[in-house]
This record gives C-alpha cells, sequence and structure tokens, in this order.
C-alpha cells in the first residue's frame, strides 16, 4: 500500500507542471528575508551603493555643510503632507490589489476576515516595500506573493500575476501624469529633449497595452505555442 501511494506521488510529481526557479525555491523553501539580505548578492548591491555615495561627496565636490543648511530650510510642515499622503495611497493600493485578485478568481471571499482583509494586504504591502528597498531585484514582490501563499493558501502563480498586473498599471499611470505635469509645466512650448522622454513614454504604454490586448485576443493561438507546462502559468 505504501509503495502504491509512493509511485502514485511519484507519478503526480512528474506530471505535475514544472514553475520557475523562483516558485520552485518559494514552494520548497519558503521565502526568507533574512535569508535573501545575508546574501552574497545583496551584500555585494550593498558595496556598490556605499562605493556610489563615497564617489558622489568627493568626485562631484558636494558641499555637505550647505545641503545640511538646504534640509533646515525645507518647509517641515510640507514635508509631513507629503509623508502623509504617501502613506495614505497604500489603502487605495490594497484595495486595487484585492480587485486585481478577485478578477483572478482567486477565493478572497473566504479571507475578509483574515488573510484577504484590508489591514492584511496593507501589512503585504508594507512589508514588500521595504523588502525591495533593502533587497536588489525586487525581490519585495515575489515576499508579497509568497506571503499571500502563506496566509491564504493562494498559489503563487496567481499572486505574483496580479503583482504584474499592478506594475503595468502603475507604468500607464506614471506616463498619465508626466503627460498632465508636463502641459502644466511647459504648455505647448517643450524643452528640447523631452520630446524623447514622451516619445519613449507613450511608445512604452502602446506595447504594454498591445501586449495585453494580444494575450486576450490570441490566448487560444499562444497556448499551441507555449509548452504543457506552461499553460497552468498563462
Amino acid at each position: 500500500m505504501m509503495m502504491e501511494d509512493t509511485e502514485g506521488q511519484l507519478v503526480g510529481d512528474a506530471d505535475a507542471p514544472v514553475g520557475s526557479l523562483t516558485d520552485v525555491e518559494v514552494e520548497r523553501e519558503g521565502f526568507s528575508l533574512w535569508k535573501r539580505l545575508r546574501s552574497p548578492r545583496t551584500l555585494i548591491s550593498f558595496g556598490i551603493a556605499f562605493a556610489l555615495v563615497i564617489f558622489a561627496f568627493r568626485g562631484l565636490d558636494i558641499d555637505v555643510s550647505q545641503t545640511w543648511q538646504y534640509m533646515r530650510d525645507a518647509n517641515p510642515w510640507l514635508m509631513l503632507l507629503g509623508l502623509v499622503v504617501f502613506y495614505t495611497t497604500f489603502p487605495m493600493r490594497a484595495l486595487r490589489w484585492r480587485m486585481l485578485l478577485r478578477n483572478a478568481d482567486v477565493p478572497i471571499a473566504k479571507g475578509h476576515g483574515s488573510w484577504a482583509s484590508l489591514p492584511a494586504l496593507m501589512e503585504y504591502l508594507y512589508l514588500s516595500w521595504f523588502a525591495n528597498c533593502i533587497v536588489p531585484a525586487k525581490l519585495g514582490d515575489a515576499y508579497r506573493a509568497y506571503l499571500l501563499k502563506h496566509n491564504g493558501k493562494v498559489s503563487f502563480s496567481s499572486a505574483f500575476g496580479t503583482i504584474f498586473a499592478e506594475r503595468l498599471l502603475d507604468m500607464i499611470g506614471l506616463f498619465g501624469m508626466l503627460l498632465v505635469s508636463g502641459w502644466i509645466a511647459f504648455g505647448t512650448h517643450m524643452p528640447e529633449g523631452t520630446q524623447i522622454v514622451f516619445g519613449f513614454g507613450a511608445l512604452l504604454v502602446v506595447a504594454i497595452l498591445a501586449g495585453l490586448a494580444g494575450m486576450r485576443w490570441l490566448s487560444p493561438l499562444i497556448r499551441r505555442v507555449l509548452p504543457a507546462r506552461m499553460h497552468e502559468f498563462y
């Protein structure tokens, strides 16, 4: 009986779709933020950042006393207002994430009082942003997906897919804000060189929208091209 169970488990493992390397690591070992923080890649990135700071102060002839004076002359009330505005975006981000999870058919209704509540999603966001500040390669996003998987038993692929959709929406929103702020600041007289920035931003937004539309409308064709083990993630 035990041999049959073992053989069935081996067959199931062989037939199971193979995820990305990050998927496999998260599934088997979990996501240890402290382990990522002590990794050689993270320590090297800290060393590079420290070297860049030293180079900036020595090579660019930065006046530390004058910089400190500028900081002292800054309006503390405006700085406090900016801090408040920044942190009030997190509830809105959590609401947007919950909408994306619902659209991805994640059963968040079962977790409204626990892992899918607004405070819980905000906590995941805070932790992921903190991780993005101290570890390279935007691993905070993977950490947020892991937290949702660990607490809500949601598949890592589904959670990370909604985060990827968030990033695309952020890029489109940033370009819209760039257009509005550019029009307010410069009107119809754009400084030389800014046309390249706006043109690149417009091209990036068009590419994102075309890619999303293609994934939506050409889904049967793309599924035929993709390997069978990738269908679950697509």
